[in-house]
């Protein structure tokens, strides 16, 4: 996979979640970042802000359905619908912004408005290929797990993700994705809209969107309860489906600033909780580098 670099800086206006406005920025790294982040994704919580924080676990932490970056009363939040952007080959670049992003219910749009400025460095991307396997039962779900098995290292570093997920009333899935290889897989995840469950908020959703009060009524796969077909039911499961795997991509990603993480992972019934735990028990492997 290519690593990709973004050539000028980039900024992102629109309604956040409580329908404010807000920024959020992408820029490349100045060159007076220190040296040991130079290769790192980072977060700049403002412009007048000079501390670069990396964009890793340890600056992580899980609020109530969604994952935020923290740093003392600093928070960046939702951010797992901008670390799949990773999983495209972008390289090192700051982040800058604060408290609630522009918000459109799935990481597409930030793709959008960065692939123009995007370019190919000539380099690999750098990927790690963790060596020792990671199982462990979560309580996101009943009979919830995941699980990490690594992959042998003599062979082109690719991600494995096998992901199943239920829901009641609309059913069960397991989709399975191989990056980079199935790159074309990642768009329609990216494209895939947050899960519009429990039912009851779709009734809650379109009152808000009438009046004007709520903004991101579109911005949700929304499920109709028992009078949708089955055929809707099938459509809706895949995009969950989709969605999940982006948001488990997102996660992925903050196990390094630098690197790509390698091997299989299986999530079964898992969420952002289980997502923040798991790579937390990955976190402290010995883990070898790899080109690819």
């Amino acid at each position: 996979m290519q690593e990709l670099r973004l050539t000028e800086k980039v900024t992102i206006t629109g309604k956040n979640l409580f329908g404010k406005t807000s920024q959020l920025s992408f820029s490349p790294l100045p060159p007076y970042v220190p040296k040991d982040l130079c290769t790192s994704w980072l977060w700049r919580p403002s412009a007048r802000n000079p501390t670069f924080i990396p964009i890793d676990l340890r600056n992580v932490e899980y609020q109530r359905r969604r994952l935020r970056l923290q740093n003392n009363a600093r928070h960046l939040e939702i951010i797992e619908h901008i670390m799949p952007l990773r999983w495209i080959g972008i390289g090192p670049l700051v982040v800058e912004g604060c408290g609630w992003t522009p918000y459109y219910g799935r990481p597409y749009e930030y793709f959008e408005v960065l692939e123009p400025s995007l370019q190919e460095t000539g380099r690999d991307v750098v990927w790690r290929m963790p060596q020792r396997p990671v199982y462990f039962r979560h309580k996101d779900a009943s009979c919830g797990y995941s699980e990490f098995t690594p992959q042998d290292p003599r062979l082109p570093p690719e991600l494995r993700l096998k992901v199943t997920v239920r829901y009641p009333q609309v059913g069960q899935i397991t989709v399975q994705r191989t990056f980079p290889s199935q790159h074309e897989f990642l768009m329609e995840d990216l494209r895939a809209y947050t899960q519009g469950l429990p039912h009851f908020l779709y009734y809650l959703s379109a009152f808000g969107h009438v009046s004007r009060l709520w903004k991101h009524h579109r911005h949700v796969e929304w499920y109709y309860g028992r009078k949708s077909s089955d055929r809707h039911k099938r459509a809706t499961l895949h995009v969950f489906a989709s969605h999940r795997i982006s948001d488990l991509l997102g996660a992925l990603a903050l196990l390094s600033p630098t690197e790509l993480i390698g091997g299989t992972v299986t999530s079964f019934f898992g969420g952002h909780k289980s997502d923040l735990e798991f790579i937390n028990r990955m976190f402290h492997l010995n883990t070898p580098s790899a080109q690819g």
